[in-house]
């Protein structure tokens, strides 16, 4: 068996209703073929050949015209287009899942994003949120690809740096305590029936006066999820690129410094009443 990514995607669900479109990751049994997931390296070890039959790589051929040749033609065919979402460009010491904001991806993810957005926007930031709606699948063990990147935040989504009031980043964390879950990097936050116990950036509480540097993307700018972070927002500075472009970039940049993928749950949100289910 070996594991790869089912990507169903409706183009009117994708504009409409971004919530709507779902990505599962299925196991494929290669048994009767030895197909087995590939990087932009390994076209024939990993489908195998065609010429007049298939050539698989378990060794068995099938003629022309069956089921397994056609749908192998057609597979192989398209690989030269693949190659660049094939590039292995990163390696993850475990799987990372997403389910709640403080497990290991949502960690990971806004975490990088954070730096992400310190780099790009030339100065440091305070907090960072990323939609969970907008990571759409887990992290696997192992190679990490191109592939895997653009399907794990698929959505045309730039990054935003704003100036926020306190006040209201408190709002937004209030939010998470009404079901609102996001994403998020520096802070720690505490709710407890449907609402916000404590709120801490930079290990102190959070002074409603204060202004803070936030990262977003646009899409939690403009009303998504049920956020409108533009509102009271003394600043807005909009990235050029998608979110993921730059994700795919540092991650680059970090397998070459030598990096490896990890992430653990910190305890920078707790809540309550999910404790005790």
């Amino acid at each position: 068996m070996v594991q790869t990514k089912l990507a169903v995607m409706l183009a009117a669900a994708a504009l409409l209703c971004p919530s709507c479109v779902s990505w599962e990751r299925i196991a494929v049994n290669g048994h009767m073929t030895g197909v087995t997931a590939l990087s932009g390296a390994d076209v024939d070890a990993a489908l195998g050949t065609i010429d007049s039959v298939y050539h698989s790589p378990s060794g068995r051929d099938f003629a022309s015209g069956t089921t397994t040749a056609e749908v192998a033609r057609a597979i192989i065919g398209v690989q030269p287009e693949m190659v660049g979402v094939k590039e292995v460009i990163g390696h993850s010491d475990r799987v990372l899942t997403k389910r709640y904001p403080g497990r290991e991806l949502p960690n990971w993810a806004s975490d990088t994003f954070k730096k992400v957005g310190e780099k790009y926007f030339r100065t440091a930031v305070d907090v960072a949120f990323v939609n969970m709606g907008g990571i759409r699948v887990d992290m696997p063990q192992g190679d990490i690809l191109v592939d895997d990147m653009l399907s794990m935040f698929p959505f045309h989504n730039k990054p935003v740096l704003m100036s926020l009031k306190g006040e209201d980043l408190l709002k937004i964390f209030q939010g998470m305590a009404l079901g609102r879950q996001l994403a998020f990097s520096g802070a720690e936050a505490v709710v407890s029936n449907k609402a916000l116990e404590s709120l801490t950036v930079g290990g102190e509480a959070v002074d409603p006066g204060r202004v803070y540097k936030v990262l977003t993307i646009d899409f939690l700018l403009e009303g998504g999820d049920g956020y409108s972070m533009k509102d009271n927002a003394l600043e807005i500075k909009i990235a050029e690129e998608d979110l993921k472009e730059y994700m795919v970039d540092y991650l680059r940049e970090f397998t070459a410094a030598g990096g490896v993928i990890t992430a653990e749950r910190d305890g920078r949100y707790i809540n309550r009443n999910w404790e005790t289910k």
